[in-house]
């Protein structure tokens, strides 16, 4: 049910930045329908509701964002520079968010979009979103090859995803730093793997991820949304981890 508010075609007719959190799925989508000003949006932030309607399976929820929700946002809200999107569910289902959907979203001029509770084409979403700033897909994997496409990203001030370990590395020599394009300064992710990590895989990794760029990185840990504090444990493994990453952008050995 919408709430009993004016959805009038002149209502909000300032509206620059609109935040709907708790709503289902297409009441949130008749919202955004209902207001004439969404033109005129630079800041959308969604948190849509699943867990009130049983009836929403992954499969037809993806068909909502992919072929209803994503389309609407970009063909109403052509001057958004700050997305977030952000499904809420009772277990740990995600979203698919397909090709087609990365293209729209790569058409707006947005500097900061967020997409939690979701996945993608990691491969094709690194050469889609050149001017963005702040890019967090906390739940998308990627692997340390995947995550050096990123670099080509030179605005990129804060890069969000789920560092993926698992698949073997194999070290590349040193590239020219001075033909490298300019790269992230924040990744973050959830670092915790790093725990059964050797000291020398450590030391391996850490190296990989000081070779992505020319500017320094930061690791930073990914927080919960709804409770964006972590433990001692995670903050004390941080601290570690960027020390030996900023000895290794001094050329001092670990």
């Amino acid at each position: 049910m919408l709430p009993g508010i004016s959805l009038e075609p002149e209502a909000f007719s300032c509206l620059r930045s609109l935040t709907l959190y708790d709503f289902g799925a297409h009441a949130t989508l008749s919202i955004l329908n209902s207001l004439a000003s969404t033109a005129d949006l630079t800041q959308l932030t969604l948190e849509i509701n699943h867990i009130t309607n049983n009836s929403d399976e992954v499969s037809s929820v993806g068909r909502f964002y992919n072929t209803m929700l994503i389309p609407a946002i970009c063909a109403q809200a052509p001057r958004l520079t700050h997305l977030s999107i952000r499904p809420m569910w009772k277990n740990e289902s995600q979203v698919e968010i397909d090709n087609s959907s990365l293209r729209l979203l790569a058409s707006l001029n947005l500097k900061s979009f967020t997409s939690a509770r979701t996945h993608t084409n990691v491969e094709y979403l690194a050469k889609l979103f050149p001017q963005i700033q702040t890019l967090r897909w906390p739940d998308q994997p990627v692997t340390l090859d995947q995550l050096k496409q990123f670099a080509t990203y030179d605005q990129l001030e804060h890069l969000s995803l789920k560092l993926d370990l698992s698949p073997p590395c194999t070290m590349k020599p040193p590239c020219d730093r001075a033909l490298t394009p300019p790269t992230l300064c924040v990744l973050e992710s959830d670092y915790s793997s790093f725990d059964s990590l050797n000291h020398d895989e450590t030391r391996q990794l850490l190296k990989r991820l000081a070779r992505l760029g020319s500017r320094p990185l930061a690791l930073q840990q990914t927080a919960p949304f709804d409770y964006p504090n972590y433990d001692f444990a995670a903050k004390k493994r941080l601290e570690e981890l960027n020390k030996k990453l900023e000895r290794i952008h001094q050329g001092v050995e670990i």
